[in-house]
């Protein structure tokens, strides 16, 4: 069986939420069963040759389109190369913006997976016609697609009420927390001079969705003497980042992207980890935070409930009142998250792995699903 995986940017280089799901689910797909054969067409701003990647093939596509069409005509070009070069049986699209090609990828003869990460069209980020192009994408990846994956049940439950046809092909496997990894120290507390135990942390992109801004705004009227430590790229909403660190009068940091071993440093250093996200499609942060011990404050969100954390740990969306007064607690032990690490343990990526192997499996011979 080959598959041809439509929708990453560069790996391992590149690290996203979506493409930390490339970098884990592909290669132990394939130690499950070593007849299949996976390549990831991914899109570059320049010219390279293919590589090799834990056993899949990655063929990076030049796909400088200018900001904002990258992801989708450098999926559609990626579908052409397919059909002409790979000859896939199945065509694995991730994401809603590579979604929108569904019916073109059936078109040219392929059983086609769609992998629905989020609801991309909230993004504030988008123009009017991006967020139509988006929903449009979500429209044809439930119309066109043999199956579609959700990566959290919220997000299925979502979509089954909006979008009540053909609910029968819909699958939720989420992603899989991250192994826990060396717990020796690395160098990042010194770098960025800080103290175990004597920071807060948030972990994300840099845009408006993640309301890094409420969390600011708690932490600038509790009482706590720590620093706010926010890791993530700031280079996509520059303005918004600027706004984060304007008030000269708080310890408020901004470190940038920080990954691996260092971040996992971070999580299990930090005296508490803050997400208050408008809306997420399957939080890794969180997870990778929980599996480092981290205690844990989260907006009040059907796919962060997924997590199942005491009730102590949530707050509700934009209520920076009712943030303040977790973040000025005598005892964040009552924010500890136990709970969620026992049953993300529970699920892993050989199990996430396992369902994709018998979801490529269904639609690779007849089905009575449509």
């Amino acid at each position: 069986m080959k598959v041809c995986v439509i929708g990453p940017r560069k790996v391992p280089e590149h690290i996203g939420g979506i493409e930390t799901v490339y970098t884990n689910l592909y290669p132990t797909l394939l130690k499950i069963n070593r007849s299949v054969e996976i390549t990831l067409l991914t899109r570059s701003k320049h010219r390279e040759t293919s590589y090799h990647y834990l056993g899949t093939t990655v063929v990076p596509l030049s796909a400088d389109f200018g900001a904002g069409f990258e992801n989708f005509l450098g999926s559609l070009k990626a579908l052409f190369y397919a059909k002409r070069q790979v000859k896939p049986d199945i065509v694995h699209l991730h994401g809603i913006g590579p979604g929108v090609f569904a019916p073109i990828a059936k078109l040219l003869g392929f059983k086609v997976v769609t992998t629905h990460h989020s609801t991309d069209y909230d993004r504030p980020k988008w123009r009017w016609y991006a967020r139509a192009l988006l929903r449009t994408g979500e429209i044809f990846t439930c119309l066109f697609s043999d199956r579609v994956v959700c990566v959290s049940q919220a997000l299925k439950d979502d979509i089954d009420a909006r979008l009540p046809f053909r609910r029968k092909v819909r699958r939720t496997i989420p992603n899989a927390a991250p192994t826990v990894v060396s717990a020796e120290s690395s160098s990042v507390l010194g770098r960025l001079n800080l103290t175990s135990g004597s920071y807060l942390l948030c972990v994300g992109r840099i845009e408006k969705t993640k309301r890094f801004d409420i969390a600011v705004k708690a932490y600038q009227a509790s009482l706590l003497d720590i620093p706010l430590v926010i890791v993530g790229d700031t280079q996509e909403d520059r303005d918004y980042a600027e706004s984060l660190v304007s008030d000269i009068g708080r310890d408020v940091r901004l470190v940038g992207p920080i990954f691996g071993d260092e971040l996992a440093d971070l999580y299990r250093n930090c005296t508490l980890l803050v997400n208050a996200s408008k809306m997420e499609g399957y939080c890794l942060v969180v997870a990778e935070a929980i599996m480092q011990g981290a205690r844990i404050l989260l907006s009040d969100i059907p796919v962060h409930r997924e997590f199942g954390l005491d009730p102590a740990s949530y707050f509700p969306v934009d209520d920076v009142a009712v943030l303040t007064d977790k973040l000025n607690a005598p005892d964040y032990n009552v924010y500890e998250s136990h709970r969620g690490r026992s049953k993300l343990e529970a699920w892993n990526w050989e199990d996430a792995a396992d369902s994709y192997w018998r979801l490529y499996s269904e639609i690779a011979v007849p089905s009575r699903i449509s």
